[in-house]
């Protein structure tokens, strides 16, 4: 069975722990801080606005709810950065993971393409990821745990159809 991250959530067990885990980070809250010798003090930054507000049609909890589902799913986050003529970002509007693809030349200079067709330079996206460890993108979770999820969805199938046919 072809496991992907939308076929992944369409499992339960998938499901409830990514909505837990998502639903539990964003209702953190979050802000600027600065490490101090006993902790960490917030500190007023223009950052901290973005975080209140990350764009016009989204709460901090929604933004915070996406990005962590994001990251469980595909192992990565991508944001474009909306900006003034100025260079003042604006707006962070999450972009799917399912439709980015990131593009390294052979200078190794970073391009981001959309499935649109649209190909973002680096500085205008966020782009977050889960589990570096040796490539520039993100360890998908889904993707390590492909095989067991495709297990337990074919449980879950062979379940339905025994209660929805009986033993005939």
């Amino acid at each position: 069975e072809n496991i992907t991250p939308e076929t992944a959530l369409q499992n339960p067990t998938v499901f409830a722990c990514v909505s837990l885990l998502a639903q539990t980070v964003a209702q953190l809250p979050w802000g600027v801080s600065r490490a101090t010798v006993v902790g960490f003090d917030l500190v007023k930054h223009p950052l901290q606005a973005l975080l209140d507000k990350p764009n016009s049609s989204m709460t901090d909890y929604e933004f915070k709810h996406g990005l962590v589902v994001d990251l469980l799913t595909y192992g990565n986050a991508y944001f474009l950065k909306v900006v003034t003529s100025s260079g003042k970002v604006i707006e962070l509007i999450p972009l799917s993971p399912a439709d980015m693809t990131l593009v390294l030349s052979a200078t190794g200079k970073q391009t981001y393409r959309h499935t649109n067709g649209t190909v973002y330079p680096a500085d205008k996206i966020i782009h977050i990821r889960d589990f570096i460890g040796g490539s520039v993108h993100g360890l998908s979770k889904v993707n390590q745990c492909a095989n067991l999820v495709g297990i337990d969805n074919a449980i879950d199938n062979t379940l339905a159809d025994h209660f929805r046919n009986g033993t005939a």
